[in-house]
């Protein structure tokens, strides 16, 4: 998958992207590495993604706090994966794990040293808090899924998908990867 740098963390860490998917309008991202370590919830609350804590300040604080206000017109979705973008587009387990970002480990993430000794982090999928009230299901950091997360772990990490514009991601490239 090729890479680009798409905003900061207010550390001043760039934010390495994916490229996933592109079609004739939309171009799909998803974070390099678990860029924070956030809960879904704050405090015991029966909550899914949709009507959830993280959601609300990925969408409002995070974007202002990481994006300038060109980057920002660029993006039409910011969001965390769920299951099955997940399966689909990173199939195996090795790859899924996923390394938090300096940030993170700054700030609290849990670190998952694996048999490879490689330090990954586990992060947040974004479809099954409605289905166990108050857990979710993450991707642990050996890759594999596990379903049953409580909601208010403030040491799981964040990977994000993001959605762009492809007119506005064509003029980026064009401008900022000669």
């Amino acid at each position: 998958m090729r890479k680009i740098i798409l905003g900061k963390l207010l550390s001043g860490e760039d934010i390495e992207w994916y490229l996933v998917n592109e079609t004739e309008t939309e171009i799909n991202l998803l974070s390099a590495k678990g860029l924070i370590n956030r809960s879904i919830s704050k405090g015991f609350r029966r909550c899914g993604y949709d009507d959830s804590d993280l959601k609300l300040w990925l969408e409002n604080q995070f974007l202002e706090e990481c994006f300038t206000e060109n980057e920002l017109k660029g993006i039409k979705h910011i969001g965390i994966p769920n299951e099955d973008y997940i399966i689909s587009w990173i199939p195996s387990e090795n790859a899924r794990r996923c390394e938090p970002s300096q940030y993170a480990l700054d700030n609290g993430g849990a670190i998952f040293r694996c048999s490879d000794d490689r330090e990954t982090c586990a992060y947040w999928l974004s479809d099954s808090g409605r289905k166990h009230g108050y857990s979710s299901s993450i991707v642990l950091g050996n890759g594999k899924i596990y379903r049953s997360a409580y909601n208010g772990s403030e040491n799981i990490c964040v990977r994000m998908v993001m959605v762009l514009e492809r007119g506005w991601f064509d003029e980026y490239r064009r401008n900022n990867f000669r």
